[in-house]
């Protein structure tokens, strides 16, 4: 679990050559400002990845699957759709 805490991938996150989708939790941010950078911060985790989309639930606080699934499988359907 150490190993798995403390290790920084996102230097060879631009290896990764299979699209990516990071969805992230925004009902945690309360204002419009930190919203925009909580947006960020996840851009950041996963920029240097080719073919990325990072999409945001603004219904849920963590657990995106309970919080808001209409969300995510929204999301993920527009994803899967999306690939060539």
């Amino acid at each position: 679990m150490y190993e798995l805490m403390t290790t920084d991938l996102r230097a060879e996150a631009g290896k990764i050559k299979v699209p990516v989708l990071l969805v992230g939790a925004g009902g945690n941010f309360p204002t419009p400002e930190q919203k925009e950078r909580g947006k960020k911060l996840y851009e950041e985790q996963v920029a240097k990845i080719p073919r990325h989309r990072v999409a945001f639930s603004d219904g849920s606080k963590h657990f995106i699957m309970f919080d808001d699934p209409k969300f995510l499988f929204s999301a993920m359907d527009e994803f899967l759709q999306n690939q060539h």
